[in-house]
């Protein structure tokens, strides 16, 4: 595994929804925050898709990872909430030819997220580290 490199102003970051469902408002406040630092937050549509007590179900979750986990334009992913959901997508992300070469984008995750962020790290030489989620100053 290697050691992150540090996000630059300017850096674009994938915000993914791989586990629990989150209120919009508070979504948007991490946004607006990711934008203050000087980075530029990108998502997909669907990390707004809800069912049950996850964030859409386990195929778009995983789709909308790997798209941004294979984007060469993104610097890092970050979670927008953790939870049990996360395990869910492990085994989409660990099916052959799934984990991106060297150039993959940091992951930037919060504790209850480690299974699915090492997954890809740990099989492509890309890196991981342990971040806040991506909500506002109030609990997710």
């Amino acid at each position: 595994m290697r050691k992150p490199r540090a996000l630059r102003p300017g850096d674009r970051l994938a915000v993914v929804a791989p586990a629990s469902p989150f209120a919009r408002d508070e979504f948007d406040a991490g946004i607006e925050e990711i934008r203050s630092l000087g980075f530029e937050p990108v998502f997909d549509n669907s990390v707004f898709e809800r069912q049950a007590y996850v964030a859409g179900p386990a195929d778009v979750r995983a789709d909308a990872w790997l798209r941004a986990w294979r984007d060469p334009s993104v610097a890092a992913l970050i979670a927008a909430r953790g939870g049990y959901g996360s395990v869910q997508i492990l085994p989409m992300l660990a099916g052959a030819g799934t984990c991106p070469p060297a150039n993959s984008p940091t992951v930037r995750a919060s504790t209850d997220l480690p299974d699915s962020s090492r997954l890809c790290s740990t099989a492509s030489s890309s890196s991981y580290a342990i971040s806040p989620v991506n909500c506002s100053a109030t609990p997710c």
